[in-house]
């Protein structure tokens, strides 16, 4: 058998390869596989990492939430940098919301910011809408000439309708007139009911716990709330059939105000426009719409029956 010759470069590649001893279960790869440590200027850490200034040290020292000082720098600068990029909202982003920053964003936007700006419009008007027939009363001590069963379903409707639109969030430019007119209707009914002071205080417990349990989830369901506001359309519909049948027989509006009611039409007729863009309710809308109806029969009335109410006016400030 010849010999095997161990010289040749292929064995001679391999036992380079191979060499390696293993001394304290540690491997220590000799030449070629030379391992050379990084260059360092500390005689006394040859494999460490470099010591760092005593500045950066100072900086790098973990605080006692366990993050270091360069690490809060270099967090406060980038939420700096995020905050420098974001701009702040436009009153138009704020009032429409982040999709009509412009008015040339859609025809939406423009039909939204009419709505907006009516009802608007509407809370002022309509926050006096009360006022001309309630100072009379208050000035008087009487509610002669104000029918009270209208009023007390107009309570209803207003009470209901706060309750509802409260709970569902609804935009409070749609419905932000009903607290002033309820607050009116409440003091005309406590002027009506004064010489009965045990009747006034039993109906304001009653009406005051009635009215937390509809702003209550817990108390009332949203089902038992929809129910109500479905009886808030004939609830308002009765009251206002009623003075309009009264006026017709009287031939006369009696005291009630003609600028209440002027301004009562004009509050239904841009109630219109914002009910239907801003709220989906079909109950609502359609009680926006029979309110306008209403509301335009009665300021028809006052022009028919202007002489018969300047006559019923003479006549109660003679009996006064």
């Amino acid at each position: 058998m010849p010999a095997v010759n161990t010289n040749t470069p292929r064995l001679q590649n391999t036992r380079q390869l191979l060499r390696a001893k293993v001394v304290a279960n540690e491997t220590v790869i000799t030449e070629p596989f030379v391992l050379k440590p990084p260059a360092s200027t500390s005689p006394t850490a040859p494999f460490g990492p470099k010591p760092l200034p005593p500045q950066a040290a100072r900086e790098s020292k973990p605080t006692a939430g366990g993050r270091s000082i360069r690490s809060i720098h270099s967090t406060t600068e980038t939420l700096a940098r995020m905050t420098q990029d974001v701009e702040p909202p436009t009153l138009l982003a704020t009032m429409l919301g982040p999709s009509c920053a412009t008015l040339d964003a859609s025809p939406q936007c423009k039909v939204l910011l009419t709505s907006k700006l009516i009802g608007m419009a509407i809370l002022v008007l309509g926050s006096l809408l009360k006022l001309p027939s309630l100072f009379p009363v208050l000035k008087a001590g009487s509610t002669r000439g104000i029918p009270i069963p209208p009023l007390l379903f107009e309570t209803f409707g207003f009470t209901v309708g706060i309750a509802f639109n409260i709970r569902h969030a609804n935009p409070f430019t749609t419905w932000g007139e009903a607290p002033c007119l309820l607050v009116a209707n409440l003091l005309i009914l406590l002027v009506h009911w004064k010489h009965r002071p045990l009747l006034v205080i039993a109906s304001a417990a009653a009406y005051s716990y009635a009215f937390r349990t509809l702003l209550s989830p817990l108390r009332s369901s949203d089902a038992t709330l929809q129910m109500l506001l479905g009886l808030t359309v004939p609830a308002f519909m009765t009251g206002t059939v009623l003075q309009i049948y009264e006026n017709h027989r009287e031939k006369h509006i009696g005291g009630i105000s003609p600028a209440t009611l002027t301004m009562g039409l004009m509050c239904g007729l841009g109630r219109l426009l914002t009910t239907f863009v801003e709220v989906d309710d079909p109950v609502v809308r359609f009680s926006a719409v029979f309110g306008a109806f209403l509301g335009l029969v009665l300021f028809f009335q006052m022009i028919v029956y202007k002489d018969g109410t300047r006559r019923f006016l003479e006549h109660a400030s003679k009996a006064k």
